[in-house]
């Protein structure tokens, strides 16, 4: 029973008067609104909107402003200095061919920008309600959203229609799918246990063979009781993507894979090499360049070899002399190390791909 009582409460707000319902079809964008921008009827936006195009195209030379304001948060402007600003929103809302008249679709950017994906709705609710269906949503929170539905065939006696209702799987409603009679209001109510996630809810009228007989309603996601705003965070994921990128535009990457993946392409001159970090100082490895390279060596050392008194060292290496003869003469004679070893010098190491991005 209470809760009967908090629906009838969140829905007694629906009541249709009268037979101009595209207002309370802004009822349906305020569940998906991110953005406490208040909502105005497509005939106050376009009114205004006019005014504002009228106004700036008696001010084109931008340099007088007075009386041109238009003020909707997104499409917001006013003051003699903001010239510029009346320039972009001119642009943006007002034909190039004539600035005294307004785009098309301007309502439609107004309300996007408020709600995310809640035009198409608007716009089905918009056309049905003129003709026999109105949808609405009453008082709703981030978890629970009361939806009403009436339908008045106009002069078509003894009908009915058959509504259903659609949701995302995290979404429940109580009912879904009943009978509407002419000229009768249909309840439902939809709750979900998660608010951080977007989510979805369409209403459908089942009986109706018109393509756009479907009300798909976004349903806002929430972060600490607020509307997330998923147009800023998508902005700023790509902002911060691209910011990543440009950071990286000389990275050169090792993977554990055999293929560079997307966005990356071989670092050739890291093959079968090690990688060794520039000397900055000088101190070790003087006098190169990024990215140059150097071939393998040996450091000049000496090698100690053991003999039965007919060799000698020097500074050199070895050298052997070999007496001819009987006189004190001596010869030089080659000497040979047994050979040890493998095909290089390395030390122990792990094969990776080095890539660099494209």
């Amino acid at each position: 029973m209470k809760f009967i009582k908090y629906l009838m409460c969140a829905l007694c707000g629906l009541v249709w008067s009268n037979p101009a319902y595209a207002d309370q079809c802004l009822s349906l964008v305020k569940l998906s609104k991110i953005v406490s921008s208040s909502l105005v009827s497509e005939a106050e936006f376009t009114s205004d909107v006019k005014g504002f195009c009228e106004s700036y195209s008696r001010n084109q030379s931008g340099t007088a402003t007075n009386g041109i304001d238009l003020g909707y948060d997104d499409f917001s402007f006013g003051g003699k200095s903001a010239s510029s600003h009346a320039n972009s929103l001119a642009r943006s809302l007002c034909k190039s061919s004539d600035t005294r008249e307004i785009k098309e679709n301007v309502y439609q950017s107004y309300i996007e920008k408020i709600a995310p994906g809640a035009f198409e709705a608007y716009q089905t609710c918009a056309t049905h309600s003129a003709r026999d269906f109105s949808v609405s949503i009453g008082e709703s929170t981030s978890t629970f959203v009361p939806i009403a539905v009436r339908f008045s065939p106009g002069r078509q006696r003894g009908t009915y229609a058959s509504i259903s209702l659609e949701a995302s799987p995290d979404v429940t409603c109580n009912n879904n799918e009943d009978t509407i009679e002419e000229n009768g209001t249909l309840l439902f109510s939809c709750s979900r246990p998660d608010d951080s996630r977007r989510s979805t809810i369409s209403v459908v009228n089942t009986a109706s063979s018109e393509a756009n007989s479907t009300w798909s309603i976004p349903w806002t996601a929430y972060r600490n009781g607020v509307p997330v705003n998923l147009v800023s965070e998508y902005t700023e994921a790509i902002a911060e993507a691209r910011s990543l990128k440009h950071s990286l535009a000389n990275a050169v990457i090792p993977f554990k894979t055999a293929v560079c993946p997307d966005g990356f392409t071989p670092y050739r001159p890291a093959y079968g090499r090690f990688i060794r970090g520039l000397d900055l100082e000088g101190q070790t490895d003087p006098n190169r360049i990024i990215g140059t390279l150097q071939d393998d060596q040996f450091k000049k050392h000496h090698h100690k070899l053991e003999d039965t008194g007919q060799a000698e060292h020097s500074k050199s290496g070895y050298d052997r002399r070999q007496r001819v003869g009987h006189g004190n003469t001596d010869k030089p004679a080659a000497v040979k190390t047994t050979i040890v070893g493998g095909d290089e010098t390395r030390p122990k190491n792990v094969a990776l791909l080095y890539c660099e991005m494209e």
